[in-house]
């Protein structure tokens, strides 16, 4: 079988997209998979080998001022709507174009396209001809259902939630509808006015790529939905460094700090690392911070903090007393898995999800967010998860439930199923 893919977004976005084409291909399909990535990303090194056709759409150019914009938002403005109207404006449209000729292509080649939620090209070419569609996303907050909270807003019970779900529906209706319709109106196909059930509902099979560990235990949704577990990637490449090694086998077990592709949109990433360092020593802790960006100056000019670029999360969480991070679904599902408790400091998108659902769990303190971030809030956090022994064992038990999941494995059969 030929299986075409579109993957979108950042790294967290891209990678269960590659996991899945590496475990596709190994079965024997044939796979052809196009990335197109926000945060300049280079993949190439994490599918080298696996036998599948990947390349890459053209990489959006960001000047200043959008990037700007793009800080600000990450800081600022909390309402998932405006996110949302953000990533199609400067991150997707400049990529409408590109995505369709590549949909164009998949679906005249492949016996069955993938493609994350978010990308409706595809979806608009697998309708016009009549391709079996299959969606992905990494979390269950971005399907409409009464039991899982509208990303952003407060839990008020199952009927108010459907309530407001339909609302943000026909807000996100409201931004899709032209570009959705125009798309339509090229390959022949008529008009549609809610769109965002459309998208959500129009595939012969939605994939939600997280452990059924970490979600309610009762979830109502519409359409072919079914939770496969976590599209973690085995990136076996990457080795934890010397000086890490040594740094981690030096002392007590440190708190490790990342905010993952939010680092991309922080404005102030100086103060950033200088504010979570400096909560980690108040709160009597080690620390290793992880930040990559060329434009950093900050050192922390302390033996008990290591500052450190990318890093295999897998190999390095569990020798960790707990880790700081943005709720990102990737970096959630590491943690979780390394039954590790988490400190989350939430920018925005599924992170609002995430960061409360941690807590309620019991695997993690009540979420911080980082436009409200200050350095006695955070080393209380990180005081209360390292000193919680509920809380490592809530994580440990979690994670021992992980292990007998095998997400690549089942998302992959259930692929085979829409056509065989």
């Amino acid at each position: 079988m030929k299986i075409g893919i579109i993957a979108w977004g950042s790294e967290g976005d891209i990678r269960p997209f590659i996991a899945l084409a590496t475990e596709l291909s190994k079965r024997g399909h044939q796979v052809d998979m196009v990335a197109s990535s926000i945060d300049y990303r280079d993949f190439s090194g994490m599918i080298e080998g696996s036998g599948v056709r990947f390349s890459e759409t053209t990489p959006i150019h960001i000047d200043r001022d959008i990037l700007e914009k793009m800080s600000s938002m990450a800081i600022q403005d909390r309402n998932p709507m405006n996110h949302f109207k953000f990533l199609l404006e400067y991150l997707f449209d400049p990529l409408e174009d590109e995505l369709m000729e590549e949909s164009r292509r998949l679906c005249s080649e492949c016996d069955i396209v993938v493609k994350h939620l978010l990308v409706h090209p595809l979806a608009v070419m697998a309708e016009s001809t009549g391709t079996p569609l299959v969606d992905v996303t990494p979390t269950a907050a971005a399907l409409p259902s009464p039991d899982i909270q509208l990303i952003g807003m407060p839990w008020t019970g199952r009927f108010l939630n459907s309530l407001m779900w339909k609302a943000a529906s026909k807000v996100m209706s409201r931004m899709l509808r032209e570009r959705v319709n125009n798309l339509r109106s090229c390959v022949g196909l008529g008009p549609l006015h809610n769109v965002h059930r459309w998208l959500l509902e129009m595939s012969d099979l939605t994939l939600i790529g997280c452990s059924r560990t970490l979600l309610p235990d009762r979830i109502e949704w519409k359409g072919n939905v079914h939770v496969c577990g976590s599209l973690d990637l085995d990136d076996e490449s990457r080795e934890i460094s010397p000086e890490l090694s040594e740094f981690l086998s030096s002392g007590s077990p440190p708190v490790y700090a990342t905010f993952g592709s939010m680092m991309y949109f922080e404005p102030e990433v100086d103060w950033l690392m200088d504010t979570t360092a400096a909560a980690i020593l108040d709160a009597g802790q080690r620390g290793i911070l992880q930040c990559d960006r060329d434009d950093l100056t900050w050192s922390s000019g302390n033996q008990d903090i290591l500052l450190v670029g990318k890093t295999p999360h897998r190999d390095v969480f569990p020798h960790c007393r707990a880790v700081v991070h943005h709720g990102g679904a990737g970096t959630t599902h590491t943690v979780v898995a390394s039954g590790m408790p988490s400190v989350v400091v939430m920018y925005g998108v599924d992170q609002l999800f995430w960061g409360p659902r941690l807590s309620d769990l019991g695997v993690a303190p009540k979420p911080l967010l980082r436009r409200k971030l200050k350095r006695s809030h955070l080393s209380a956090a990180i005081t209360e998860a390292c000193g919680s022994s509920l809380m490592r064992s809530r994580a440990e038990e979690l994670a021992s439930i992980m292990e007998t999941e095998d997400g690549v494995r089942t998302a992959a059969e259930l692929i085979e199923s829409v056509v065989f």
